[in-house]
């Protein structure tokens, strides 16, 4: 466990954003009175396919239809009728507990109806706290509509996101 390597997708992905915060930010992981198990320096990379990071923006996908399904399981994940009220919402959000000590993240996100704002504006907070990271993203007009999870279609952009991260985990593990 001296090179580990995580990956989630969707709700997966806003788990293991915790998960490395509680490793890298030794006051978040106080407040959530865990210990962390792993050396910060242990986690070489981070893959997030689609990760939701702000879970206050569940139904922002600019779908009316999946905004509507992406909060009722926000609610269910939450355990709560009102994301917004939830007492869980402050302790679950990624963004909120990122530090400089955060790993190597690599981002993707389809276009269309997706988290595509969230995976934009987590690269940009990474980025302002010096964390390597890259995010893949094709715009509609070059590759047509992808959707929530398009990483996994086996489809021609899907190839080639996953030959992106294993590109960038030669170089962050290197």
């Amino acid at each position: 466990m001296d090179e580990v390597i995580l990956l989630g997708g969707s709700a997966g992905g806003n788990l293991v954003g915790l998960m490395a915060n509680i490793q890298t930010n030794p006051a978040y992981a106080k407040d959530l009175g865990v210990t962390a198990s792993l050396a910060p320096d242990t986690i070489k990379a981070i893959i997030f396919e689609g990760g939701h990071f702000n879970n206050g923006q569940f139904q922002e996908t600019r779908s009316a239809l999946i905004d509507w399904a992406f909060y009722q399981m926000g609610r269910l994940y939450l355990e709560t009728n009102d994301v917004k009220k939830s007492p869980q919402l402050a302790i679950s959000n990624v963004t909120d507990y990122v530090t400089a000590d955060f790993p190597p993240t690599f981002i993707s996100d389809g276009n269309t109806a997706t988290f595509d704002a969230q995976a934009f504006a987590f690269e940009k907070q990474l980025t302002a706290l010096g964390v390597t990271n890259e995010l893949s993203y094709y715009s509609v007009e070059e590759a047509g509509s992808l959707g929530h999870g398009f990483e996994e279609s086996g489809s021609e952009y899907a190839i080639k996101t996953f030959d992106k991260i294993k590109a960038f985990l030669r170089q962050v593990t290197q």
